[in-house]
């Protein structure tokens, strides 16, 4: 090596093409990683990227660059959208219309879990009184009360408190 980072055939690690644009080492990596840096990284037998071209590297650089400078007014804007959207997010939640996505898997889980052994205990319920009934219709007449009922009682259960899911679907 001739000087830090830079080999005899006129090739720069990331970190010394960063302090020659001026630029924090992260930024070229991620350059690199994004793919706006391509033609220019060669790669040693490690694997690592070095930059073999550094006067491509800052080409493509420019390129991946052009029309996406934004001015401080742009940039105060959009920081200004994304601060009025967490308060959205924020208020919605204290409102309880939002909740965890955590809360939310919980709850699917336990309400699936209640609907399987409700459905499973069908069968337990009735066996006996099945086995017994020689008329296959009065069988499936049995049978389909059965399921009914406990399905009505599942829809009762998962039913919303405070009927917020049907004023949803009137809107």
């Amino acid at each position: 090596m001739t000087s830090r980072g830079r080999k005899a055939e006129g090739r720069l690690s990331l970190r010394a093409f960063a302090e020659a644009c001026d630029v924090s080492h992260s930024w070229i990596s991620r350059a690199v990683a994004e793919g706006r840096i391509a033609q220019s990284v060669g790669r040693d037998a490690k694997g690592r990227p070095f930059i073999a071209d550094p006067a491509l590297a800052r080409r493509e650089l420019r390129a991946a660059s052009a029309g996406k400078t934004a001015s401080l007014a742009d940039e105060q804007r959009r920081w200004t959208a994304a601060r009025a959207d967490a308060a959205e997010l924020a208020l919605r939640v204290r409102r309880g219309e939002l909740i965890e996505l955590f809360a939310a898997r919980r709850q699917g889980f336990e309400a699936a879990r209640v609907i399987r052994e409700a459905l499973l205990n069908v069968p337990a319920r009735i066996a006996a009184e099945l086995a017994a009934e020689p008329d296959e219709g009065r069988v499936y007449v049995r049978l389909t009360e059965e399921l009914r009922a406990a399905l009505t009682s599942l829809a009762e259960w998962l039913a919303p408190a405070d009927g917020a899911e049907s004023q949803e679907v009137e809107k």
